[in-house]
Formats: structure tokens, sequence, C-alpha cells
């Protein structure tokens, strides 16, 4: 069964730059596992599994510094997201509904970060959320949904 604890947070200035810059990190991985995923269908009539985008993206993302915040998990978790467009765009087209190929995401259009489990990158120390390279931030409620 999948949880969910929506809080709000109070995080500091410096807190505040590095979930930005978090941020920013998986919506550049996200547009870029998104460019591959497209060629591969458009030019060449393949799909790029999330298997292999994982495999294949994700190492190129870390030669390349560009993912300096982000826990590899998390990393996953927002390819797989993009997976879950695909295929919904894929079941759509089947049965004939009218959907939108997944898009590339600006910078106000990407405001979620999925851990793939608890204490993988976050936890819940009394009323602080910890994020891994990020550190304790205030919480002010939580709820369950």
């Amino acid at each position: 069964m999948l949880k969910v604890i929506q809080v709000k947070l109070e995080p500091k200035s410096s807190q505040i730059t590095l979930l930005n810059n978090l941020l920013e990190e998986h919506r550049e991985l996200y547009n870029s596992t998104l460019e591959c995923k497209k060629i591969l269908y458009e030019e060449f009539d393949q799909q790029l599994s999330c298997f292999d985008a994982i495999k294949s993206v994700l190492p190129e993302f870390k030669k390349l510094d560009k993912l300096k915040l982000a826990n590899y998990s998390s990393a996953q978790q927002t390819i797989r997201r993009l997976d879950k467009a695909f295929n919904k765009f894929f079941h759509g087209i089947r049965k004939g509904e009218n959907v939108g190929y997944p898009r590339f995401k600006g910078k106000n259009q990407f405001s979620t970060i999925e851990f793939g489990k608890y204490g993988d990158g976050c936890k819940i120390k009394k009323d602080q959320l910890y994020i891994q390279r990020i550190g304790l931030i205030k919480c002010l409620w939580f709820s369950k949904i």
C-alpha cells in the first residue's frame, strides 16, 4: 500500500536555493530522457524502455556531473515518471483516444521529486524533514493522503 505524506516546509534561504537546484537537476534529467525517447521513436520507430533509459541516461548524467544533489533512486523515479507518461500515451492511442505526446517541462512546470522508499534520500525526524544533500528542513504540519 502506498502512503503519501503532504508536508508544509519552512526552509532556510540557503535550502531554498538547494531545493530549486535539485528540482532543476530532475527537470533536466526528465527532458534529456524525453529527448532520447523522442528521437528513438520518431526516427527509428523504437521505444527506449525504462530500464534501458536508467542504464544509459543516468550514467551519462553522472559523467557530465549534472546530478550533484539528486539521489540516484530519486533520479530513477523521475525516469519512471516519464515512462508512465509514455505508457499512458500509447495506451490512449490503442484505445483511440485523443491523448497528447509527453512534453518537455519548463522551469515552472516541474515541481515534484519522488523518492523510491522511506529512508533512501529522505526521512522525517520529529518535526523536521531530512533530504539528502539538503539537510534538515523545518516542517509546519503533516497530513496523510
